[in-house]
């Protein structure tokens, strides 16, 4: 049933703006598998690129390069969470 209702609980991960890539897509599929629904918010609702970091052994300093891309689910501020664990934006 494609439209069926999600009781999973939810789980809310934060992003922003330059947000790690591993530091986000993990938990996002690990909770997943662990049966709980993830919840993308930020401060607007639009695209946020992700970066990724690299840094070898010796560095002293830290290599950036662009990773993903995602989409939060709800602004961070129309997020609430409802009883039974649902996650919908405020009304």
């Amino acid at each position: 049933m494609p439209n069926a209702p999600d009781n999973r609980p939810c789980v809310l991960i934060v992003v922003g703006d330059a947000t790690e890539t591993v530091d986000t897509l993990y938990p996002f599929f690990r909770l997943q598998e662990a049966g709980f629904r993830p919840v993308v918010i930020a401060p607007e609702k639009r695209t946020y690129q992700m970066v990724l970091h690299e840094v070898r052994p010796g560095w002293t300093i830290t290599r950036e390069w662009e990773g993903y891309q995602i989409s939060p689910h709800h602004p961070v501020f129309l997020c609430r969470e409802q009883a039974g664990g649902q996650c919908l934006p405020r009304r």
